[in-house]
């Protein structure tokens, strides 16, 4: 088991909103936190964003083929 402090990031599940959260990310990480980013299996699957020092996580939110609606 890993004593790591560990934090989770989720954001709004949009493409917009991966790359800033991301980047948040990457500040307690430099900190030696381990941050893992969990988004949508869709955004990975669409455009992987290069991770750097914070791990990815696929969730399924339903639409795993198309993404959803934004409208």
């Amino acid at each position: 088991m890993n004593n790591a402090h560990q934090v989770l990031l989720l954001p709004y599940p949009s493409q917009g909103h991966i790359n800033p959260m991301l980047q948040f990310g990457k500040r307690p990480a430099a900190h030696g936190l381990l941050v893992t980013l969990a988004t949508t299996r869709f955004i990975l699957g669409s455009s992987r964003p290069e991770p750097g020092p914070v791990r990815l996580a696929a969730i399924s939110e339903g639409f795993d083929a198309t993404g959803f609606d934004q409208d």
